[in-house]
């Protein structure tokens, strides 16, 4: 009789066993679906962001010689620098000039 159980019971067992074996492997399967789907996904991305860093590139060689051109126009010699200054000091002193016979 306790045989009978103990084979009843292994066999119960091995049916747990099986189910869940069945269950791991669809799992199983299921992750490997996903990460091949995830990884086809990660280099198109990829491919991506790197026509996008070469449209960059391309973008910046494009603009650096009109930066260039922009410095070269918008320097100013050492001269230039101090005319500019007095003429902003002698626009602030008029400025202040006429504002105070505004207020007369």
């Amino acid at each position: 009789m306790e045989d009978l159980k103990m084979a009843l019971n292994s066999e119960t067992e091995k049916r747990k066993f099986k189910e869940k074996e069945v269950a791991w492997n669809k799992e199983k399967s299921e992750m490997e679906t996903q990460m091949m789907k995830d990884s086809s996904e990660f280099s198109e991305l990829s491919d991506k962001l790197e026509s996008e860093k070469l449209k960059k590139k391309k973008m910046e060689a494009e603009v650096q010689p009109m930066k260039e051109n922009i410095n070269k126009k918008t320097t100013c010699q050492p001269a230039d620098r101090e005319r500019r200054k007095n003429l902003n000091f002698l626009l602030t002193l008029l400025y202040y000039y006429f504002d105070i016979l505004q207020l007369k």
